[in-house]
């Protein structure tokens, strides 16, 4: 039975999210819930935010019908903490909340979830092979939660790329557990893959609908949280395993890198110019690529193909010496970045004429 559970869970949150997604848009425009254009946004028009609760709601009803009672009750935090992250979410889209109070409110849940759950981040892996204090482990897990779930938000400026990174992600890591025989988390990251499959078909350029901090907010959480379990589960594996990695730790930041790329570049280049970290610009990499006079669809596309690439690095070089993994992450980080601007810069450049003689 549990073989066809992936399957059921993808295909029933893909269905039901697609049937909601058209009822929950036209119920926000007739009411006038639109999320307004200003100089900090790219599009031009009142479109409806907050994709994340058909998205949110698809995946409660699924599990509801397919997920057996007792590997529920495993997950019983991380759904109590991913509710309350929601609703973070669902207050800021309607009433936007101040930064410092949003970030606030961002720490109840994630606090709860890393103090109940015994899904932390206890170690440096391969960095490091030390275990370390308890009350470290707390600071460490709930610094990337925040974070991460932060850094997805901050991607979320054109159609399709958040959904587009979330979707290749959310595959990754739904038929690597599955594969090292963790399938309970890979039936989690099925289920809200279907929705996220239903939402891209609404939110591709001209998009009918935003992600909204609703589902940035939620899915930045639950990637984050199947990212910490991603290090565990591979720490805990035989070194026999064939999808074992050497360095979780560089492996999880390839799979998850265009967010963290994308914030550290952008929070060095806010204090270098003595500004404040969370003030907003649109000096991120997808404004480069926009800048660079590409479309949305072809910045996602873009942006998505880098992370495919950086997956696949880390697969191929999976059983290589940490030195190495780190060295060739770091080298294609800054190469990568490099290249973009080059791009932006190149395509900004104005052509000039020959003289003719």
């Amino acid at each position: 039975m549990i073989i066809h559970l992936p399957y059921a869970l993808y295909f029933t949150s893909l269905v039901v999210s697609f049937f909601l997604f058209p009822v929950f848009i036209r119920i926000l425009e007739k009411n006038k819930i639109l999320d307004s254009p200003d100089d900090r946004k790219i599009h031009a028009s009142h479109t409806p935010s907050m994709g994340g609760t058909p998205i949110f709601f698809s995946c409660v009803f699924s599990l509801l019908v397919w997920l057996p009672v007792d590997i529920a009750d495993q997950f019983k935090y991380l759904f109590m903490s991913l509710s309350i992250m929601f609703l973070v979410g669902l207050r800021d889209d309607l009433i936007p909340l101040k930064p410092s109070t949003k970030i606030l409110s961002q720490l109840i849940p994630i606090l709860i979830f890393v103090y109940l759950s015994k899904e932390r981040i206890h170690s440096f892996y391969e960095i490091y092979e030390i275990e370390i204090p308890v009350i470290i482990t707390f600071i460490i897990t709930s610094t990337f939660l925040l974070v991460f779930s932060n850094s997805l938000n901050l991607i979320d400026g054109i159609d399709g790329l958040a959904g587009s990174l979330c979707l290749l992600i959310l595959f990754f890591f739904g038929f690597w557990f599955w594969i090292m025989g963790s399938s309970h988390y890979s039936l989690l990251a099925f289920c809200m893959a279907g929705g996220i499959s239903s939402f891209l078909i609404f939110n591709w350029n001209p998009s009918k609908v935003f992600l909204g901090d609703t589902g940035a907010l939620l899915l930045g959480l639950f990637i984050g949280y199947l990212g910490i379990v991603f290090l565990n589960t591979n720490e805990a594996a035989s070194n026999f395993k064939e999808l074992r990695f050497r360095s979780p730790v560089a492996a999880a930041i390839a799979i998850l890198i265009i967010p963290i790329l994308d914030t550290i570049r952008v929070v060095i280049v806010r204090l270098i110019k003595s500004q404040s970290p969370l003030q907003a610009d649109k000096n991120h990499l997808l404004h480069l690529l926009l800048k660079g006079r590409l479309s949305h669809s072809q910045a996602t596309l873009v942006l998505v193909l880098l992370n495919i690439l950086f997956i696949t690095m880390a697969l191929v070089m999976r059983e290589a010496h940490p030195l190495l993994n780190w060295s060739v992450l770091i080298i294609l980080s800054l190469g990568s970045i490099s290249l973009i601007v080059l791009f932006k810069e190149l395509r900004l450049k104005p052509h000039t004429k020959k003289p003719c003689i």
